[in-house]
C-alpha cells in the first residue's frame, strides 16, 4: 500500500524542518510528501525546494496567491498516487511508528 501524505503551508518555515523531519523518520516512512504552499513570504518555499532537493519523495506544490488551507489539501490530494493519504500540519509531531502501525491495522480492517 502506497502512502502519501499532504502538507499545507502557509508561512511555517519555522516548523517545516522538523515536520518533515517526522514524516522521514516513520519506521515505514512515506511515498510522498506533496507540500502544498499557500503563496508564504517567510522564505518557506526556498526551505522546502532545498527539502525536496536532497529527497525525491518530497515535492513543492505552489499556489501564487493564498487561497486557504482547505484549497491546499485539495490540491494534494488531487495529485496524490498513494491508496491512502494523510493530511498533515507544519506544526504536527508524529510519532515514528504512526504509518507502520495505521497500515497494518487498515489491512486487518479493510472496511475501516
Amino acid at each position: 500500500m502506497r502512502l502519501s501524505v499532504v502538507l499545507p503551508n502557509f508561512n511555517h518555515a519555522r516548523f517545516m524542518p522538523e515536520a518533515l523531519e517526522h514524516l522521514l523518520a516513520q519506521s515505514l516512512p512515506p511515498d510522498e510528501i506533496l507540500v502544498v504552499d499557500d503563496a508564504s513570504t517567510d522564505g518557506s518555499v526556498d526551505l522546502v525546494s532545498g527539502w525536496a532537493r536532497r529527497d525525491p519523495r518530497i515535492r513543492l506544490l505552489r499556489n501564487d496567491t493564498n487561497q486557504g488551507p482547505v484549497v491546499g489539501m485539495n490540491r494534494g490530494l488531487a495529485v496524490a498516487t498513494g491508496d491512502w493519504v494523510l493530511f498533515s500540519a507544519a506544526d504536527d509531531r508524529l510519532l515514528p511508528d504512526l504509518f507502520a502501525r495505521s497500515l497494518q491495522l487498515l489491512a486487518i480492517h479493510p472496511e475501516a
